[in-house]
């Protein structure tokens, strides 16, 4: 027969986890008096003996020792069942643990000695890809890697794959950054209006009905560049990111060195491309018509505006007066 001094931690978790059940034989004697002791004293009929034996009624007291008890000498369990009230609380608290035990995402460690062999099984048994590469199999909705982003995303994937992280977490790095690239050219998109405007409200004042026409004629001396000057001018932008051509100094410079430079570009109706060989071929054209229609060419004072407006703008373009 075991004392109720000296209980197993077995025999006393028996009792917690029924809260008191039937006497497991322990001294009756002392049982009895515990509870005609508590009893006497005005407790209620029914309560529980020193052991943790319930008595009629159904209260427990439980022994004041019950973690030492059930701790079987060990203080840091001792400390740990601190942290409950009463042993009954221990029981639930165990259950719990080991719910949140079984449904964790418990990994073992990667087997950096270990063969090719078991390092394949432990990538497979862990979802981690084979090579780098396949990181970039299945991505997420919304996930495109360009080419201009392929060398960095090569090596974001080998430096996730040394450490044997799991696609989901490569997919959130991906996502992430796209995610910024995203939200910054948004961002750029709407300085880059506000910047237009500004500078166009500000062009205006200065130019007034001449704004459109000068801005025009610059577009089309800078597309006689051909593609790549046009496109290097249009996509370049200064320091602090402003695109060059929402620049105002910029702008009022290059209409001044345009008008010095090409006065060509002041004869309205010249289109983009080649000035000179624009001009060149519409004053053929008049001409051939003075040729054919010379009647109809005397009557046509429009026309004889045309063509002297171009022939001075051929044989002396200096004359031209810059606007600007």
């Amino acid at each position: 027969m075991t004392d109720a001094n000296t209980m197993s931690a077995d025999d006393l978790s028996n009792q917690i986890t029924q809260h008191g059940g039937a006497d497991d034989g322990g001294d009756k004697d002392t049982d009895t008096t515990n509870a005609d002791a508590t009893n006497g004293a005005g407790g209620d009929k029914g309560t529980t003996t020193a052991d943790g034996g319930e008595a009629d009624g159904g209260n427990v007291i439980w022994p004041e020792d019950w973690r030492s008890r059930m701790s079987g000498g060990d203080d840091k369990v001792a400390e740990e069942l601190g942290r409950y009230a009463e042993p009954g609380l221990v029981g639930p608290a165990l259950v719990e643990a080991k719910n949140k035990i079984r449904s964790a995402d418990v990994r073992t460690p990667f087997p950096d000695e270990a063969s090719d062999d078991d390092k394949a099984e432990w990538r497979e048994k862990n979802g981690v890809p084979a090579e780098a590469a396949g990181y970039f199999e299945k991505l997420p909705e919304g996930v495109t890697v360009g080419d201009e982003d392929k060398a960095g995303m090569d090596k974001l994937a080998a430096a996730m794959h040394a450490e044997h992280a799991p696609p989901s977490t490569v997919h959130a790095a991906m996502g992430a950054y796209y995610q910024h690239v995203e939200d910054v050219e948004a961002e750029r998109a709407e300085m880059d209006a506000a910047d237009k405007k500004s500078t166009d409200d500000e062009l205006h004042e200065l130019y007034g009905p001449d704004f459109r026409r000068n801005m025009n004629d610059l577009t089309a001396w800078v597309e006689s560049g051909g593609d790549e000057v046009k496109e290097a001018v249009l996509k370049a932008r200064m320091p602090d990111g402003t695109p060059l051509g929402s620049y105002p100094p910029y702008i009022k410079f290059m209409i001044k060195e345009m008008r010095g430079i090409n006065p060509l570009v002041t004869v309205p109706g010249l289109g983009g491309g080649d000035p000179a060989l624009a001009l060149s071929d519409e004053i053929a054209k008049i001409e051939k018509f003075i040729q054919t229609n010379n009647k109809e060419y005397r009557t046509d004072k429009t026309m004889q505006a045309r063509y002297l407006t171009l022939i001075q703008a051929r044989d002396n373009p200096k004359r031209q007066t810059a606007r600007a």
